[in-house]
């Protein structure tokens, strides 16, 4: 197994992961990491996760001596003494800044000490000590928004109708997910169990994929919208347990 082999094999992740518990929890120190969800926490080796920062931020752009373009953002406030900063380098695909005005996205180059929000990404890793590299990317919410609006008023317009989701199930035939929505005009939608992607009939294959982005980002907003509406209830039903009074 050659180099490139062994950096892309599960040996690899194995190794990476025996490592970095040596590193820490065999010292007594949290692992320190970005989640899933893009949070960074603290993972101590008795299960408890901390989250150290959510996954959006708030920093100011600057550059270093180099000219290289850096996020200058603060977690800590060193007691009277003012700001403790930090400086994490811009990611590869940040280099211009993004905003909504008359109603359509507009491009600006980057300008040192604009406010700007970012989430940190993992870049890549140091070959020798398995070290993790983050960089800074940059994210603009309001022009997000506005896109997925836009997308989903051409949606609206090709169709003709909404919908909402009103149930999501797991087939038996080892992990299709049906996707039921509520109204007469339309069937369900299923995700491949394997390649999770969004199809229009069943079984998933390449002759139902649906491919058309307004479809795609409508039906994944109604997504979010089912686990938003998951979520409240499930608050809703702990609220009623915790509360509730047996005679």
């Amino acid at each position: 197994m050659n180099q490139s082999e062994y950096f892309r094999s599960e040996q690899f992740q194995e190794d990476f992961r025996k490592q970095v518990e040596k590193d820490t929890w065999d010292n007594g120190l949290p692992m320190v990491y970005l989640n899933e969800e893009g949070d960074i926490v603290r993972h101590y080796k008795d299960g408890k996760i901390e989250i150290i920062k959510e996954k959006k931020m708030k920093g100011i752009l600057t550059r270093n001596e180099e000219g290289v373009w850096m996020v200058k953002w603060s977690d800590l406030h060193s007691f009277g003494h003012g700001t403790h900063w930090m400086y994490t380098e811009l990611s590869n695909d940040s280099k211009i800044i993004k905003y909504v005005k008359d109603d359509e996205v507009r491009y600006n180059v980057l300008k040192e000490g604009l406010e700007v929000e970012f989430e940190i990404i993992t870049s890549g890793y140091d070959k020798e000590n398995f070290t993790l590299f983050n960089s800074a990317k940059l994210i603009f919410p309001e022009v997000d928004v506005f896109e997925k609006e836009q997308i989903i008023k051409e949606y609206v317009s090709n169709t003709g109708y909404l919908f909402s989701i009103d149930t999501i199930s797991t087939l038996r035939d080892g992990g299709t997910k049906i996707l039921i929505s509520r109204g007469s005009k339309h069937t369900p939608f299923y995700i491949h169990k394997d390649n999770h992607t969004l199809h229009s009939s069943y079984p998933p294959s390449d002759d139902n994929l649906i491919l058309d982005k307004p479809t795609q980002v409508y039906i994944f907003d109604r997504i979010e919208k089912y686990k938003n509406d998951c979520e409240f209830n499930l608050r809703e039903v702990n609220n009623i347990l915790e509360k509730i009074k047996l005679q």
